[in-house]
């Protein structure tokens, strides 16, 4: 039985722990209006998926070659018949579990990592960040979009990586050289996320000067030092879908009769596709998917994304919508009652209608979510489920990725939620604010919605602590900032802390870490971690950020 290339492909993606994305240094693929991939560059529905590392598709396709009559396909082992799939489905078994061990070796050593006490590595000067705008770390940077331009400076020692000369203390990444005036953050960049990072290549929207926007895409490599790789302006996106569909000799419905008037969102991208929500103008309250190839920015199809207003005509989310890729699905939250998913090549793969919620509970918890002091994540594909938390319903639902069927759904009548912070095995965390602000985390499990873990911020009868800004999770530890302790009414009177818990159950590994950002109010935070440089947990409040290090107190960067 041959399936020795399979074999090899799944060993490698255990390997290096794939995440559900093509392998790094993949060709781009241009997305065809009609057919699969499969019809142009051969092989199997479920080896094409397994070579990307989506388990899920790859699984739905070899379970459906299995089920068949064996007469259909022959009982010679060949490449798309039920022997052969059976065999790949067993070796996928395999994978998925040294996988999982990897991932439980990885929690163990983080355990131990985390009982260290941390303290101020460097802390940066003042730099141009919106008080709310996220972080990431990621490409051996910390990086942050201010609206208006990309900004980094190198995990190792909080300088900008590319200085021009030895007193260079520019953060710019990207567009280098901005006039003073331009580098204001735009009103809207009020709580913009950081750039999303592929391997080297950072995508971002940035607000011009002139009122425009662009998406950009840089090399974050050395070799490259934040150069432009391509951009697009919005204004520019509808006249090439027109000159395209006149060349087809064609006329797509709903998005060939507008001009784009600006984007809704920042980008999710991938090695082969970026993506990024379009408000249209004239805007009638609905909006547009654009595709991109990641490669070199080309335009690969556009198409209608769902309303953006809920029936009472409130926009819940503007300028806050971004695209969750699910394997082989693309996947839209529109906050506007319903959910949207694509296929690669832009066809409707299902349209599912959110559980509506009662006016008055809708209304809480987009009021809640609008006073969050960082860019939530609104949905995130973990376990085989698309997870969103609608702006316009109260609570959680749960989507098979495939069928668009809901799989559960799950809420809190005294709490709303707040933040997605992502998967952590086979349970996906949640962060809630009660009616007072108080703060709780819970672990689901993806499967079914069952809470299997839950933590308050304080104990019922001491002092409330809220969320002071996005949580992460990273080998199966979960990072939480808390501001001040204080009253109920939010008045803080000690410094932020940070939460270092346990993924699985929401015990602490050590005690709460104090964030150096001193006392006062509520504090917007943005945590960051990863593997570059070690231990890469970078905080921000302000215009400040500082990384935190195991150890003792290291030199200050200037």
């Amino acid at each position: 039985m041959m399936i020795g290339p399979l074999v090899r492909g799944l060993l490698l993606a255990v390997t290096i722990l794939a995440a559900p994305t093509v392998a790094a240094g993949a060709a781009a693929v241009e997305p065809s209006a009609t057919g699969s991939p499969g019809a142009a560059h051969g092989g199997t529905a479920g080896e094409l998926a397994a070579e990307r590392g989506w388990w899920g598709a790859a699984r739905r396709a070899w379970a459906t070659e299995a089920a068949r009559d064996g007469a259909d396909g022959g009982a010679d082992g060949g490449a798309g018949n039920p022997a052969s799939a059976a065999a790949r489905l067993a070796q996928l078994d395999a994978t998925e579990a040294a996988i999982v061990r990897g991932a439980e070796a990885r929690a163990v050593a983080a355990a131990g990592r985390w009982e260290r006490d941390r303290s101020p590595a460097w802390r940066t000067a003042p730099v141009p960040r919106p008080e709310s705008a996220g972080i990431t770390v990621a490409a051996g940077l910390v990086l942050w979009n201010s609206g208006r331009a990309l900004h980094g400076v190198a995990v190792a020692d909080g300088r900008p990586p590319w200085p021009a000369d030895a007193a260079d203390r520019d953060t710019t990444i990207f567009p280098r050289g901005l006039p003073a005036a331009g580098r204001d953050p735009p009103a809207s960049a009020s709580t913009v996320p950081p750039p999303c990072v592929v391997g080297d290549r950072g995508y971002a929207v940035l607000a011009l000067a002139d009122g425009s926007e662009r998406l950009v895409c840089v090399d974050l490599s050395n070799a490259a030092e934040g150069r432009l790789v391509w951009a697009v302006d919005a204004a520019a996106i509808m006249p090439a879908v027109a000159l395209a569909e006149r060349r087809a000799g064609r006329t797509a419905a709903g998005v060939s009769t507008t001009t784009a008037g600006g984007f809704d969102g920042q980008p999710m991208a991938d090695h082969e596709l970026c993506l990024v929500v379009v408000r249209p103008v004239p805007d009638r309250g609905a909006r547009l998917l654009a595709a991109f190839v990641a490669a070199d920015g080309r335009l690969a199809w556009v198409r209608p994304a769902g309303p953006a207003r809920t029936s009472a005509g409130d926009d819940l989310a503007p300028g806050r919508r971004r695209p969750c890729l699910a394997e082989d699905r693309i996947v839209l939250v529109t906050h506007a009652g319903v959910i949207i998913a694509f296929d690669r090549d832009g066809a409707a793969a299902w349209t599912t209608t959110t559980p509506a919620a009662a006016a008055t509970a809708a209304a809480e918890t987009a009021a809640v979510r609008a006073a969050s002091p960082l860019p939530a994540t609104d949905v995130v594909f973990a376990g085989g489920r698309v997870v969103a938390a609608p702006r316009d319903a109260a609570g959680i639902v749960a989507l098979d990725p495939w069928t668009g069927a809901i799989a559960w759904q799950w809420s809190r009548a005294d709490e709303t939620v707040e933040q997605l912070l992502g998967a952590c095995g086979d349970g996906v965390l949640v962060a809630t604010a009660a009616g007072d602000g108080r703060a709780r985390l819970w672990r689901l499990a993806t499967a079914d919605g069952r809470e299997a873990a839950t933590r308050a911020a304080a104990p019922p009868d001491g002092p409330g602590r809220r969320r002071a800004g996005n949580g992460v999770v990273v080998d199966a530890t979960v990072l939480w900032p808390l501001d001040g302790e204080g009253s109920s009414a939010g008045a803080a009177t000690t410094a932020p802390v940070l939460e270092v818990l346990d993924g699985r159950s929401l015990e602490r590994r050590r005690e709460p870490l104090p964030l150096p950002f001193g006392e006062g109010g509520p504090v917007a935070l943005g945590v960051a971690a990863g593997r570059d440089g070690g231990d890469s947990l970078a905080c921000a409040a302000g215009t400040a950020i500082i990384r935190l290090a195991p150890g003792p107190r290291a030199a200050a960067a200037p």
